[in-house]
């Protein structure tokens, strides 16, 4: 991997997964697991934890795709984004990755889910479907859910998820959830984006008047709409402008002294262009040289049993657009020491900047996963009605 294309997360400090264990040391919240959490870093921590010293309660917004970037261009039109930060993700810039790691405080090497493609108890799936059989999402996320900690030591959590969200993962990291319809009777994705997630702030208005310590709340459309439309495109501006709109709306429903949390998992960087690697190659490559494959679009991971033939092989079909990175670079990046390093294949390639490898075309403008800054930084806000 060349240096230049890298940003690191920052995950003793500087990142999403240091939000919560922020929270819940603040509030004695304890822990079984024996993993190592982090709390912010200093200048950040002490402007927070003076918000939770007001608070009565706290609204968390989990934004998919929020890109500091996109961000930083919109956030001048509303004042109580003024003390929004750049914050890292994780790595790889995935969603079910990303929100594995903000909600157990835990970087991917302790949380498991380490790529959004991987093999588990010998066979490889993507993360949704793993999630979705009884089988293999046992001990899928290998550390505790903070916000469940929360909730079993008696600061109630309510969660927003889509119907969509049902699952195995959503289940076992948000307790209490709550799922809105992600269904829409409109044919443009933009027009979907306006009618599902005004149900999801609705339901957030539902529990103005209830009694909760923590309500989360998840919003998926920025990702689809910045990832069709182009991430500086003027759909993606307007629906970044419908959706803090909405946000002014809660600020003045809820009680006073709620703490509104508003953060994103992963960034978006720009895509030039989508590499197709046809079907019948991947199997080709898989049973000449013994593997299995692992593909997310930005991160390509074999678990083989003759790597330099599977290189050599692979190299033939899209050497051109990948980086080859080592298995002890991607447990660094992902942490360190990996509880689960047999998740991780012995063969792994990262799509150059603005590339992606794919089994299908898939028109998109936009795309994630990667170590880019684009990618990488995200955003961490926090403010008082």
């Amino acid at each position: 991997m060349k240096k230049r294309s890298i940003t690191m997360p920052l995950y003793k400090g500087g990142s999403i997964c240091n939000i919560l264990p922020t929270i819940a040391e603040y509030n004695s919240i304890k822990t079984s697991d024996r993993v190592e959490r982090y709390t912010l870093e200093k200048e950040t921590r002490v402007k927070f934890i003076e918000k939770l010293r007001e608070a009565k309660r706290i609204v968390i917004l989990e934004v998919d795709a929020l890109a500091y970037d996109l961000f930083a261009r919109i956030k001048k039109g509303y004042g109580f984004l003024e003390d929004s930060i750049k914050i890292s993700s994780v790595f790889p810039t995935y969603t079910h990755t990303a929100f594995a790691s903000f909600i157990t405080g835990a970087s991917p090497s302790k949380h498991g889910v380490v790529a959004g493609t991987f093999m588990k108890d010998g066979v490889v799936d993507w993360m949704g479907n793993l999630s979705k059989s009884e089988k293999f999402s046992r001990n899928l996320i290998t550390c505790e859910s903070l916000l469940q900690n929360f909730n079993k030591q008696g600061k109630k959590v309510v969660s927003i998820l889509y119907d969509v969200n049902d699952d195995n993962f959503s289940r076992y990291l948000y307790p209490n959830p709550i799922f809105v319809s992600s269904k829409s009777s409109a044919q443009i994705l933009i027009e979907q984006a306006y009618d599902v997630e005004k149900r999801v702030f609705k339901k957030i208005l539902e529990f103005a008047p209830r009694d909760f310590y923590i309500l989360s709340a998840y919003f998926w459309f920025l990702d689809g709409v910045s990832g069709e439309y182009g991430k500086f495109n003027k759909e993606t501006f307007n629906y970044l402008k419908f959706f803090f709109r909405r946000v002014e709306h809660l600020m003045k429903k809820f009680p006073r002294k709620t703490l509104f949390v508003i953060m994103g998992d992963h960034g978006h960087t720009s895509l030039r262009k989508t590499i197709v690697i046809d079907q019948k190659s991947v199997e080709k490559i898989n049973q000449i040289s013994k593997s299995q494959f692992a593909l997310d679009g930005r991160v390509m991971m074999f678990y083989s049993q003759n790597p330099n033939l599977t290189r050599r092989l692979f190299n033939e079909e899209a050497g051109s657009f990948v980086e080859e990175m080592s298995k002890n670079n991607y447990v660094r990046l992902i942490g360190g020491r990996c509880e689960v390093e047999d998740r991780i294949g012995n063969l792994i390639f990262l799509a150059k900047p603005h590339y992606t490898v794919r089994l299908k075309p898939k028109k998109k403008k936009a795309t994630h996963g990667g170590l880019s800054k684009e990618e990488m930084q995200t955003v961490f806000g926090f403010f008082m009605n």
